[in-house]
């Protein structure tokens, strides 16, 4: 950031990388570091979740986190917690069932945000 102020990082193709290699804990840390370094910088996180949705290599348990930690980063709405943690715990393993179902989760989100 200080050799390059202006350049947009692309954090939807890192997450998307170190989801297809199954790595929860540098996803963590990736999303740590942009809200601390980089927090005008958006990650798209329905986007991130639908590729890794299609993927057949990231494991449902790195989906599981993936998803945790965007809905965690925008909700703070605590009568709807209960109802997404549901969505996200009843994810098909199946990656073709998954596309569906993470439109269901952020359009629930985003009706919990508006509340």
């Amino acid at each position: 950031k200080t050799y390059f102020p202006d350049h947009a990082l692309d954090w939807v193709r890192m997450i998307i990388t170190l989801g297809d290699v199954n790595a929860p804990n540098c996803i963590l840390k990736l999303f740590e570091t942009q809200r601390k370094h980089f927090p005008d910088q958006h990650i798209n996180w329905e986007e991130c979740a639908v590729a890794l949705g299609r993927s057949q290599f990231a494991s449902i348990e790195t989906f599981h986190l993936l998803l945790e930690v965007s809905v965690a980063n925008r909700l703070d709405v605590e009568n709807c917690q209960d109802q997404i943690a549901n969505l996200i715990i009843e994810f098909p393993d199946d990656g073709d069932a998954r596309e569906e179902q993470v439109r269901l989760l952020y359009s629930n989100l985003a009706s919990c945000e508006q509340l």
